[in-house]
């Protein structure tokens, strides 16, 4: 009989560790404030909602905050813009049944994701303050810019001290 080995589950390198965490505080904050901000403070009957609409509110106000910080890429792409998103996950858990309600979310959720980790730097926050949206860089522009870096420095002593000439 052979034996099966279990592996080990792997680990993920920090940073993503990192940003996962800090995102997930994020949109939990956002969600929190704009639910708070329809149910009152004062609010002392627990309430709960379906997970359907808490994911789907996630992704929402995700992009909301996208949105605030003058950053499109989901409209690009042509999705709405976050207020019509909102909209659109309390119809789809209002009126679709469950089967079609979770689909409808689990696609918001997992292009939200891909928005993230294709086009947001992954430690923006953590390292700027910020989201910070990554893109094909001009390479005329940065060729134009590295010439004028070297241009500018020619005469300057690099790192170690030397004079270049």
């Amino acid at each position: 009989m052979a034996r099966r080995t279990q592996s080990k589950p792997q680990t993920l390198p920090a940073e993503l560790d990192r940003a996962i965490a800090t995102e997930a505080e994020r949109d939990a904050q956002d969600v929190s404030e704009f639910l708070h901000a329809f149910t009152g403070d004062e609010a002392t009957t627990p309430v709960s909602f379906p997970a359907a609409f808490l994911m789907g509110l996630r992704s929402a106000l995700r992009l909301y905050r996208y949105e605030q910080q003058g950053f499109s890429v989901h409209t690009a792409i042509g999705l709405p813009c976050a207020c019509n998103i909102v909209r659109d996950v309390v119809r789809w858990c209002g009126e679709l049944p469950p089967q079609e309600r979770d689909r409808h979310v689990v696609a918001l959720h997992n292009l939200v994701l891909r928005i993230a980790t294709r086009c947001f730097a992954l430690e923006g926050l953590t390292i700027l303050g910020a989201d910070a949206l990554i893109g094909q860089a001009d390479e005329h522009a940065l060729l134009d810019a590295f010439a004028q870096f070297l241009w500018e420095t020619r005469q300057k002593g690099n790192s170690n001290g030397a004079i270049n000439n």
